[in-house]
């Protein structure tokens, strides 16, 4: 920073300037020309088995990977 006062950054924009004066202008309006992006999460429940104590998943799995058992 040189002397006192804001910072100034310049950005130059050399490639099609009217195409990034037409985006900024529809950012600031709230428009966009992607479509909204979702995202997912998703949640291991595990559980430890009741036989061995190793963890089983819920979601994939219906017996226990170490033992075999049942994980109801």
């Amino acid at each position: 920073m040189i002397g006192f006062g804001m910072r100034r950054i310049e950005i130059g924009v050399e490639t099609a300037p009217e195409q990034w004066l037409v985006k900024i202008q529809r950012s600031i309006a709230g428009e966009s020309d992607e479509p909204p992006s979702m995202e997912i999460k998703k949640e291991a429940v595990k559980i430890p088995c009741k036989y061995c104590g190793s963890l089983v998943d819920l979601v994939t799995e219906d017996k226990c990977s170490y033992c075999g058992a049942p994980s109801s």
